[in-house]
C-alpha cells in the first residue's frame, strides 16, 4: 500500500485503517462485564435513575442533581441511553465506548489534517491514539465513559474551530461554543480546551504572526484569548462548578492531609511518569497509591531537570520545529486539572488521565520521526516509515488488546492491581467489595482488614468490614468498625445505614430507626434504607409508616423485589389485599423460584377468595421448598372446592 495515495482518498482510506485497527484492539472488551466495585455501580448497576433508562425525570435529575463527586449531565444521559437500549447487559455499554473511541481517532485524524495538510502524520497521531495501552482505561471501564463522550466534543469543537477560522461567522462560531458546552457536561477536564486552541493558532494555523521585532509573545496573544472570551468563560463557570461539587461530595483532599510540597512533587513526577509509560506502558494499574514514605528528593529534583530541560529544548527549537512547543504545552497544559495541585480522588496518578493531554507527545514524536526520515533517500523512506508505523501499532495494539482483558470483571481488576503495586490500601477495598458481591464474605473480611492496616484512614474499608461482619451475624463485632468509619466520615450514608442494621439486629430499635433516619438525610434515595425502616415499621405494625417507606424504596429501586413483597405484605396487614396482590404478583415475578414470596401471594388470594388461585400458589411454594403446614394447604384446597 502506498503513502503517496493523496487527498480525500487518502483520508478516507486512513479512517477506515483507524477504525479497523481501533476495533480489531478492543473487541474483547465486548466480553467484559461491569466493574461494579469501582464506580460502574455508582454510574450504572446500582443507580436507579441511571438504570430506567431515558425518563424526563433522569433528564431533571442529570441537569439538577450532582453524583459520584460529579456535574456532568451528558454523561449520564448516555448511560441511561444505554440502559434504555441494552438494559444492564454489559456488552452493550461497552460497545457505545468503543464506538466514540473510534469516532475520536477519526475526529484527530480530521482535525489534524484539515489543520496540517499532512494526512498521513495525522494518521500516524491518530492510530497511537487508538491503540495505546493507557487508553484502555478510558474505553474498556465503562464509569470512564465521561473520557470518550468529552473528547468527542472536545475534538468536534475543535474541529469546528479550525473551520471557523478559515470562514469566519458568528453562526461558526456559535457551534465552536455549543460544542464545547456540551464537552464540559460531560467531563470537565476539557476545560483547557481554550488553550489547545491557542496553541493550534501558532501552529500549524499561523494565526499569531511573527514575533520578535516589535511583536511580543504578549502582544502576539492578546488578540487570540479576546477572541475565545466565550470559551473561557465556560471555562471559567465549569471550573466553579466542579470545585463545589468535588468539595461538597468530600472529593477534594485539604492541605492538612496532603500537603502543597507533597502535591507539588507528586505533580512533577506525573509528568515524568506519564511520558514514561508513554514509551514503555508496562504494568498498568488502575490504582497507583501515594508511596508510603513520600517521595525521594532526587525523585522530585530529576523530574522538574527533566521539565524544566524539556521546556527549554522545546522554546529553543521551536522557530524551526514548531511541533514542539505545541506538542510539549499540549502535554503539560491539558494535563492540569488532573495532575494534583487540587487534589481529587484518591490516586496519585491515573492512565485515564492521559487520554487527550498524549496527543501533545504523539504529535512530538510522528513530527519528529517524520523529519528524520527526511535524511533517508526519497526511494527508501516511504516504506521505512510504513514499516516503523505498522510495527509501532502492532505492538501497542498488542499491549492494549491484552490490556483490555484485566477489565473482564472486578476480581480480574483487582488481583492485577495488587499484583503489580504495592501497600495499595483502596485496590484491597475494592477486591473486598467485588469478593463480597460474588458472596465470599470470609476473603472479602480479609481483604478489607489488610486495607485498613494498611491506610487506617480509609473510612470506606472500615464500612465494608463492619458490614461484611454483619453479613456473618456477628453484630456485636461490626459495631467498633463502623463506627470507626463514622468517626473519619460521619456523611457517609452507607456507614450510617450499616450502624442501623448492625443496632437492629442487636434489639436496639430506636436507635437503629434514628441510624436509618440518617442515612436517608444524607442520600434521599437510599432505597435499601427505606426498606429496612420499612421492615421495622412493619413489626410494630405501623402499616401506613410501612407502606410509605417500601414504596419510596420501591421509588429509588423498581426492580426491588424485597421491597415490593414487603409492601404487598403492608396492604395485606392494612387490610387493603386487592392493592397488596399487584405488589405480591411484581416480586414472584422478580424472584419466581422463592417459595416464601409464592406462600404471600397465596396468602393475599385466599383474603381476597381466589382459593383456587391461592391453592395453586400454596403448592408451588413448597414445591420450591418453603414449609406450608399439610393443615393449612388441606383449609385452602376445601374452600377452593366448596361451592360458592
Amino acid at each position: 500500500m502506498s503513502l503517496e495515495i493523496r487527498g480525500w482518498r487518502a483520508t478516507l482510506l486512513a479512517a477506515v485503517l483507524l477504525a479497523a485497527a481501533t476495533f480489531a484492539v478492543y473487541l474483547p472488551s465486548l466480553g467484559n462485564g461491569f466493574i461494579d466495585s469501582y464506580d460502574d455501580a455508582d454510574y450504572v448497576t446500582n443507580n436507579p435513575v441511571v438504570e430506567r433508562g431515558l425518563t424526563a425525570e433522569g433528564l431533571v435529575w442529570a441537569f439538577t442533581r450532582w453524583h459520584s463527586a460529579n456535574w456532568h449531565p451528558l454523561t449520564w444521559i448516555s448511560h441511561m441511553v444505554d440502559c434504555a437500549m441494552y438494559g444492564l447487559d454489559p456488552w452493550g455499554h461497552h460497545l457505545t465506548s468503543l464506538l466514540l473511541h473510534a469516532a475520536n481517532a477519526v475526529l484527530l485524524l480530521l482535525l489534524l489534517d484539515r489543520a496540517t495538510g499532512r494526512t498521513w502524520r495525522s494518521a500516524a497521531v491518530a492510530g497511537l491514539f487508538a491503540v495505546h495501552p493507557l487508553h484502555v482505561e478510558s474505553v474498556a471501564w465503562v464509569a470512564e465513559r465521561k473520557d470518550v463522550l468529552s473528547a468527542f466534543f472536545a475534538l468536534l469543537a475543535a474541529l469546528a474551530y479550525v473551520g471557523w477560522t478559515r470562514e469566519r461567522g458568528r453562526g461558526r462560531y456559535a457551534l465552536v461554543v455549543g460544542l464545547y458546552a456540551l464537552a464540559l457536561m460531560s467531563k470537565p477536564m476539557v476545560v483547557t480546551l481554550p488553550f489547545v486552541l491557542v496553541l493550534l493558532d501558532d501552529w500549524p494555523l499561523g494565526r499569531m504572526g511573527p514575533t520578535g521585532k516589535g511583536t511580543t509573545l504578549a502582544r502576539a496573544l492578546v488578540p487570540r484569548l479576546r477572541e475565545k472570551a466565550p470559551l473561557l468563560a465556560l471555562a471559567a463557570l465549569s471550573c466553579v462548578i466542579t470545585y463545589q461539587v468535588q468539595l461538597a461530595a468530600g472529593a477534594v483532599t485539604f492541605l492538612e492531609s496532603l500537603p502543597f510540597p507533597a502535591r507539588l512533587a507528586n505533580a512533577l513526577l506525573a509528568y515524568v511518569r506519564y511520558a514514561g509509560l508513554m514509551v514503555v506502558p508496562t504494568d498498568l494499574a488502575v490504582l497507583y497509591p501515594y508511596p508510603d514514605a513520600g517521595i525521594p528528593p532526587s525523585e522530585v529534583l530529576g523530574s522538574a531537570a527533566a521539565i524544566l530541560a524539556a521546556t527549554a529544548l522545546a522554546i529553543r527549537f521551536g522557530r524551526r520545529l514548531p511541533y514542539l512547543p505545541v506538542g510539549w504545552f499540549w502535554y503539560l497544559g491539558t494535563l492540569v486539572p488532573v495532575i494534583g495541585l487540587v487534589q481529587v480522588g484518591l490516586q496519585s496518578i491515573a492512565n485515564r488521565y492521559t487520554y487527550l493531554p498524549l496527543v501533545g507527545l504523539f504529535l512530538i514524536v510522528v513530527w519528529g520521526a517524520a523529519d528524520l526520515a527526511e535524511r533517508i533517500p526519497s526511494r527508501a523512506r516511504t516504506p521505512a516509515l510504513a514499516v516503523s508505523a505498522v510495527a509501532a501499532m502492532l505492538a501497542l495494539g498488542g499491549a492494549a488488546r491484552v490490556e483490555t482483558r484485566y477489565f473482564r470483571d472486578s476480581i480480574v481488576l483487582f488481583e492485577r492491581t495488587l499484583a503489580i503495586t504495592s501497600n495499595n490500601a483502596h485496590a484491597q477495598y475494592n477486591l473486598g467489595a467485588a469478593l463480597a458481591r460474588r458472596g465470599d464474605v470470609d476473603q472479602a473480611i480479609a481483604h478489607y482488614r489488610e486495607a485498613v492496616r494498611i491506610d487506617p484512614g480509609l473510612a470506606a474499608s472500615w464500612s465494608s468490614l463492619g458490614g461484611a461482619l454483619l453479613e456473618q451475624g456477628k453484630a456485636r463485632e461490626a459495631i467498633a468498625p463502623i463506627e470507626e468509619s463514622l468517626r473519619l466520615n460521619p456523611r457517609a450514608a452507607k456507614a450510617q445505614y450499616n450502624f442501623g442494621l448492625a443496632l437492629a439486629d442487636l434489639g436496639r430499635t430506636d436507635e437503629a430507626v434514628a441510624r436509618y433516619g440518617e442515612a436517608l438525610r444524607l442520600l434521599p434515595e437510599f432505597p435499601e434504607a427505606h426498606y429496612s425502616l420499612a421492615v421495622i415499621r412493619l413489626r410494630q405494625g405501623k402499616w401506613d409508616a410501612a407502606i410509605g417507606e417500601f414504596s419510596a424504596a420501591l421509588r429509588s429501586k423498581p426492580e426491588f423485589a424485597e421491597a415490593s413483597l414487603g409492601l404487598g405484605s403492608a396492604l395485606v396487614g392494612a387490610g387493603r389485599p386487592a392493592e397488596g396482590l399487584a405488589h405480591l404478583s411484581e416480586a414472584v415475578r422478580l424472584k419466581p423460584a422463592d417459595g416464601r414470596y409464592r406462600f404471600e401471594l397465596a396468602r393475599a388470594k385466599a383474603l381476597v377468595g381466589d382459593f383456587a388461585g391461592a391453592l395453586g400458589d400454596a403448592r408451588e411454594a413448597r414445591r420450591l421448598g418453603y414449609e406450608v403446614s399439610p393443615a393449612l394447604l388441606a383449609e385452602i384446597e376445601a374452600r377452593a372446592k366448596a361451592p360458592r
